[in-house]
């Protein structure tokens, strides 16, 4: 008799792990090498083209060894409406390359991204999309 109730508790379990919370997804761009004397800026820009809400877990920008960069702006806050843009960005040291990093807990399908190196006038210098 334990031995029904312990396999309908483990369906149960296995059901609910595969309908319950969304799966984070992720976008990812990079990386930019910031030139000597051209580069003042790494900015991540981001577009919501869904229908829905994308929840922001994470936005970050990455140095080559894998640092987390102080970011100077950051308009994309906890969320993103559908139809929006955001972005955030961080200054560059020369020579060091960078990456853009967004962690969503939506599928990103909808979600576009680039990461741009900007120089001290905002003018793009470098770009590659995030996917």
């Amino acid at each position: 008799m334990q031995r029904p109730l312990a396999i309908m508790l483990l369906a149960a379990l296995a059901m609910g792990a595969s309908i319950g919370g969304a799966a984070a997804d992720r976008l990812s761009g990079g990386p930019l090498v910031a030139m000597p004397g051209v580069a003042s800026a790494i900015s991540c820009e981001i577009f919501n083209g869904g229908s829905s809400t994308a929840v922001i877990r994470e936005n970050v920008i990455l140095n080559s060894s894998g640092a987390s960069q102080t970011l100077t702006n950051d308009t994309c806050g906890a969320t993103l409406l559908q139809r929006r843009s955001c972005y955030f960005s961080a200054a560059v040291v020369p020579g060091e390359f960078y990456a853009c990093r967004l962690r969503v807990d939506e599928d990103a399908t909808m979600l576009r991204g680039n990461a741009q190196l900007r120089d001290s006038s905002g003018g793009t210098v470098a770009e590659t999309p995030m996917r």
